[in-house]
């Protein structure tokens, strides 16, 4: 059985702070894989952050994990 779980933060201000997400997963209760990383907005869009993206990076790092295990 496959677990994952992941979460996401925006601060000091949320919309426009730092955002930055935690993913994590299990493999039968064994971690096979975690990351966490500051999402960088490209260049002219630095204040478009918020928690919401920081989540959906997390959720995105998961799935790109998953891809590659076939």
């Amino acid at each position: 059985m496959i677990k994952a779980y992941f979460d996401g933060c925006c601060e000091p201000w949320n919309p426009g702070g730092t955002a930055a997400y935690g993913a994590v997963i299990f493999k039968d209760d064994l971690r096979v894989w975690h990351s966490s990383q500051i999402f960088r907005p490209v260049k002219g869009r630095e204040k478009e952050t918020s928690n919401n993206v920081a989540e959906y990076s997390g959720l995105l790092a998961i799935l790109s994990y998953l891809k590659t295990m076939g």
